[in-house]
């Protein structure tokens, strides 16, 4: 299953994908259109800066090379007669797609690879992805209920701003989090959970995970409920987002 780092915005909001294009072509460089591309990390800087002081929007491209082929040795954008190059790691990501924001609408996005000139016309050499993950700008592993909250409100604001106004209309409540552990290459990895809630600097008992593979999910008013005022996860390096419930996720998968 595809990793799920924000599920309502993987179930709903596919249109901002830039998602499994051709992008080969019988030369070494083959551009497309950037304007999509430019139409929302645009958009996304847009949010008031009371929207984003406790979550942010973080754009996710990743481009996967065909059967016999491998990634592309440079990616960039053409703004013009300006060419800037976005970073690609060794599994794909690309890095630096903040350079897109507020280019002219008019610019090209750009793969460049000898082994595109040995591809015939139409041949499928790799394909490009993109989504976002709307998480919390905190890594610290202590969480005030305060800040998960605000998290939980700014992070559906962020949402509705990325989908289609008639979607807008399906975004479930967020009333959880979303706690996934990380590689130290930003990949999700199968640890055990070490998440626990807190009041001042005595730990509470009586929280309740849900999991789905490795995803880890806490339910705020639950926190409230048990009398802790935050939540502390240990364990290794992770990313939290604002999230539905697992259940209602299960909903909108099962309707996918």
């Amino acid at each position: 299953m595809k990793r799920l780092s924000l599920v309502v915005l993987t179930l709903l909001a596919s249109s901002v994908a830039y998602a499994d294009d051709d992008v080969s072509q019988a030369s070494g460089i083959k551009c497309k259109p950037a304007k999509d591309l430019i139409k929302v990390i645009t958009k996304m800087s847009s949010m008031k800066s009371s929207q984003t002081d406790t979550v942010a929007a973080f754009p996710n491209m990743r481009i996967s090379a065909a059967e016999g082929y491998e990634l592309p040795k440079r990616l960039f954008v053409r703004a013009g007669s300006t060419e800037t190059d976005l970073p690609i790691d060794k599994n794909g990501r690309v890095s630096g797609l903040e350079v897109l924001k507020g280019l002219d609408k008019s610019s090209d996005f750009c793969v460049q690879d000898k082994t595109l000139t040995g591809a015939t016309e139409g041949e499928k050499t790799m394909s490009m992805s993109m989504d976002f993950d709307i998480s919390y700008k905190n890594k610290s592993g202590r969480h005030e209920i305060a800040e998960l909250r605000d998290g939980l409100k700014d992070g559906r604001a962020h949402i509705k701003k990325l989908v289609p106004a008639p979607v807008r209309l399906m975004i479930p409540k967020f009333d959880h989090v979303l706690i996934e552990y990380l590689d130290e290459n930003g990949e999700t990895i199968d640890v055990a959970p070490q998440i626990a809630a807190y009041k001042g600097d005595e730990k509470v008992d009586g929280l309740t995970l849900e999991h789905l593979e490795n995803m880890h999910f806490v339910k705020i008013d639950q926190l409230q409920e048990i009398g802790a005022d935050s939540l502390r996860i240990e364990g290794g390096t992770y990313k939290m987002d604002p999230s539905p419930s697992l259940e209602k996720i299960k909903d909108l998968m099962k309707d996918d």
